[in-house]
């Protein structure tokens, strides 16, 4: 997995994944899965900036999406 974030951090992490269930309830063709770390590389490199990814639902649907966004978080804690 690699994660790309803020003020340059750049983390390539490896482990075993495991699925967890089969599928959600509030979105059947997502899946959870858990990621057992076995190791970490710090890929960032000096004087290079990255970002964090944002996104934005259009007008129209994002009353819908952030309802959805309730319902997979809530379903995601039931799990925990």
């Amino acid at each position: 997995m690699q994660i790309v974030g803020q003020g340059g951090r750049n983390l390539l992490i490896d482990g075993r994944a495991k699925r967890l269930a089969p599928a959600l309830q509030c979105e059947p063709a997502m899946e959870p899965w858990e990621l057992a770390i076995r190791s970490v590389l710090d890929q960032s490199w000096p004087g290079v900036a990255t970002s964090v990814l944002r996104y934005r639902w259009p007008p129209e649907r994002a009353a819908a999406m952030r309802c959805f966004e309730r319902q997979l978080y809530q379903e995601l804690q039931q799990d925990n």
